[in-house]
């Protein structure tokens, strides 16, 4: 009894000279809903990408077929980062969120070239005296101008959702070797003193 006594005692002692070591860190993760918005969008943005590739091989032809090929990478590895998601939205937060990022650039970047690669065509036919592909392509053009932008936005939502992720992780994890340092600093203070020999 008096042994249990003296655990309880000691408890209370710890805890008391550590009042923050239960305390709980405000979470201020991206939420589900706000992942799953960025989702949504995404997938809509690469069903365009998609039909985009598709008109661009048609009216540009063999001069981008690298580029579409390129293209339809990168539109793979983005449905692949979404599928990984998707299931758990949560999953975002860690190296799928970041590969999600990165494939959105991609497909930005691929989408401006897919602009200037249809602006440079229609340039060429409008010399040439052809003005229904000039303004085909011309159409072309815009139509990856305003993916890109389009995608562009998505990146930049997912972008601060990310960095948000990242900020909260470094200020709990500086948060808990805080207060560990507190708590060892008290309990070093709590060891008892080594009394003076008795002659």
């Amino acid at each position: 009894m008096l042994r249990l006594s003296s655990v309880l005692l000691l408890a209370v002692i710890i805890f008391g000279a550590c009042p923050h070591a239960l305390a709980q860190v405000e979470k201020t993760f991206p939420t589900n809903d706000e992942i799953n918005l960025v989702l949504n969008q995404s997938e809509r943005a690469l069903e365009r990408y998609k039909n985009l590739l598709e008109e661009q091989q048609t009216q540009i032809g063999q001069s981008v077929t690298d580029q579409v090929a390129e293209g339809r990478r990168i539109s793979g590895a983005l449905a692949e980062a979404i599928q990984a998601i998707k299931p758990r939205p949560f999953a975002f937060n860690g190296p799928a969120g970041f590969t999600l990022l990165q494939t959105l650039s991609a497909a930005d970047r691929n989408s401006l070239r897919c602009e200037v690669a249809a602006a440079s065509q229609s340039a060429g036919y409008m010399i040439a005296g052809k003005p229904d592909t000039s303004d085909t392509l011309l159409h072309l053009s815009q139509s990856c101008m305003d993916l890109s932008t389009l995608i562009f936005t998505i990146s930049e939502q997912a972008g601060s959702l990310f960095k948000r992720y990242v900020t909260t992780e470094d200020q709990q994890a500086a948060q808990t070797r805080e207060e560990a340092r507190r708590c060892a600093d008290e309990m070093e203070k709590m060891k008892p003193r080594k009394l003076p020999n008795a002659y």
